[in-house]
C-alpha cells in the first residue's frame, strides 16, 4: 500500500517516550494514537490508482468517443506525492536550537560554579546569633552600622531625624 511513501517519515516513538514528562504522558499517548490513526488511514490507501475495466463500459455508453476520452484522461492523471519543502527549514532550526542549548549549558555550568562558590562562602560564615560585630562588618559591610553616622532605633532611613522623602520632593518639583 502506501507504506513505501511514508516509511521515510516514520517517528521513533520509543525515543520520544523517554523525553516525555510524567504529567504529560496522557497527552503524549493521545497524540501517538492520533498519529497512528493517520498512518493507518494512509497505509490503507492504494499506492497507485485503481485499474478500471474499460471493456465493461464499452457497450453501455452510447455517446461515441466519450469512453475513449475518459480513458485517455484517467490514464494521463498523475497525483504526485507532496514534495517535502519543510525538512531543510526544520533541520536549520534544529541546528540553531542545538547551538542555543549548548550555549545555555555552558552558561549554566558557569553559573553553577559561581553559586557553589557562594554556597561555600555562606558555609564559612558563622550563624548570626554567634557573630561578633567585627565578623558582621567583615562578612556584610553593607549591613554593618556606620559609626560615623549613628542611627536611632528602628535603624531604617524613614525613622531618622532630618529624613526627606524623595517621592515627596519630586511631587513638589513637578
Amino acid at each position: 500500500m502506501a507504506t513505501k511513501r511514508i516509511a521515510k517519515s516514520s517517528v521513533d516513538w520509543a525515543s520520544y517516550s523517554k523525553r516525555v514528562f510524567k504529567d504529560q504522558i496522557p497527552q503524549f499517548n493521545a497524540f501517538k494514537a492520533k498519529s497512528d490513526g493517520f498512518a493507518r488511514a494512509a497505509n490503507e490507501l492504494p499506492e497507485a490508482m485503481q485499474k478500471i475495466n474499460w471493456a465493461q463500459y464499452q457497450g453501455k455508453i452510447a455517446v461515441p468517443g466519450m469512453l475513449e476520452n475518459f480513458q485517455k484522461k484517467y490514464e494521463a492523471l498523475s497525483i504526485p506525492f507532496p514534495k517535502d519543502s519543510y525538512t531543510p527549514q526544520i533541520n536549520a532550526e534544529e541546528k540553531e536550537a542545538i547551538a542555543q542549548a549548548k550555549q545555555y549549558i555552558v552558561q549554566s555550568e558557569a553559573r553553577a560554579v559561581e553559586h557553589s562558590k557562594e554556597v561555600k562562602r555562606w558555609d564559612s560564615i558563622p550563624p548570626f546569633d554567634n557573630m561578633t560585630m567585627e565578623q558582621l562588618v567583615e562578612h556584610f559591610p553593607d549591613m554593618a552600622p556606620n559609626w560615623q553616622k549613628p542611627k536611632m532605633f528602628p535603624f531604617n532611613d524613614e525613622c531618622q531625624p532630618g529624613y526627606v522623602d524623595k517621592d515627596a520632593v519630586e511631587e513638589k518639583d513637578a
